[in-house]
């Protein structure tokens, strides 16, 4: 272990002081930093910083607020757990709700063609397979833009919700196609505004848990599209079959 003679370091009643330097010592080279980004280390204290001495230099650990910090660690713990559920309560239940309202919009092309819409529209050869792959075209040119401006307005419980709204007015837009273009166009716009959602929502989560809670609420989440599977075959066979024909229009429109 270096001596004190050795390292030029001493300690004194107030912590830990550089001693100066001798004349016979070599010299030290200078310091690659400017003058004013040198570290202050003339002296570094042994002792608990005083928050409210602003002469003091600051924490590099952000602390809990006096109110958290003097609970005991059980009644910390505990009031942590409670503070999820609510959080679990108020935020999943609607996400896993528009999920699932987002996979319905985004498949129901399937249904649309098993009521009449290859044949009314006149789609022949490969154009229906166009109209469902064009929508993961939009969906993957969104993703990233999508999440950088949510998180450039920092509001995401507007932007869902307005993308939502959007979607929704998209997709029954849908209804109004009369040829193999319009829909092209519909499903580009769709799978545009739609890509918004899941990002987003994976963005949303992780401000609000922590690392290790937000694998658990993010499966919970995509199980939203496992939902959509089971209730899609319901909703398409309660039109197919009992609202063909009605207003004039096909049970696809």
């Amino acid at each position: 272990m270096a001596t004190p003679h050795q390292t030029g370091k001493y300690y004194g009643p107030g912590g830990l002081w550089k001693s100066k330097k001798k004349p016979n010592e070599a010299a030290v080279p200078e310091s690659p930093f400017r003058n004013d980004e040198k570290l202050d280390v003339e002296h570094v204290s042994n002792t608990s910083l005083d928050p409210t001495d602003a002469s003091q230099p600051a924490r590099r650990r952000r602390e809990a607020p006096p109110l958290v910090r003097d609970l005991a660690p059980e009644e910390r713990v505990r009031l942590e757990k409670v503070l999820v559920k609510k959080i679990d309560l108020r935020l999943l239940p609607m996400l896993i709700l528009m999920y699932l309202m987002n996979y319905l919009d985004r498949n129901n092309i399937a249904a649309a063609r098993l009521a009449g819409l290859e044949d009314e529209l006149g789609l022949t050869g490969t154009q229906y397979l166009t109209c469902v792959s064009i929508l993961f075209v939009g969906y993957i040119l969104m993703q990233v833009p999508s999440n950088l401006f949510m998180n450039k307005i920092g509001k995401p419980s507007l932007y869902l919700p307005t993308c939502m709204v959007v979607w929704g007015v998209i997709s029954a837009a849908t209804a109004a196609a009369e040829s193999f273009g319009g829909l092209v166009a519909i499903r580009f716009f769709l799978g545009f505004v739609e890509a918004a959602y899941f990002p987003g929502c994976l963005f949303l989560l992780s401000s609000w848990y922590t690392r290790k809670e937000l694998g658990f609420r993010t499966a919970i989440l995509y199980s939203g599209s496992l939902m959509s599977g089971a209730f899609s075959g319901l909703i398409t066979a309660g039109i197919t079959g009992g609202m063909d024909g009605k207003q004039g229009l096909r049970a696809w429109r």
